[in-house]
């Protein structure tokens, strides 16, 4: 790797850690795990077999938010960016 192309691929990554940590500060991650949450335990108690079929799905949308809670720590942290979260 080049001087120039090493220059280049640090300036996207700062670029793209601003951009996402910005992006992800803005959302109300927190509620939504928790908004999610609420729903998938009253989705048992009212239709259990739909519940059941929306199981793997919500497991997955939950995974990814708290993926995305770890994340925007990391970027904070890494960048130091000062991200006003929602909530």
């Amino acid at each position: 790797m080049s001087d120039e192309e090493y220059q280049a691929t640090q300036a996207i990554l700062t670029e793209w850690v601003k951009v996402t940590g910005t992006m992800l500060g803005i959302l109300d991650l927190d509620g939504f795990i928790a908004r999610l949450a609420r729903a998938d335990t009253l989705g048992w108690v009212i239709d259990p077999t739909l519940a059941m079929r929306a199981a793997d799905g919500v497991r997955q949308v939950d995974g990814v938010a708290r993926l995305a809670c770890t994340t925007l720590a990391a970027l904070r942290k890494l960048a130091g960016l000062e991200v006003a979260s929602r909530g």
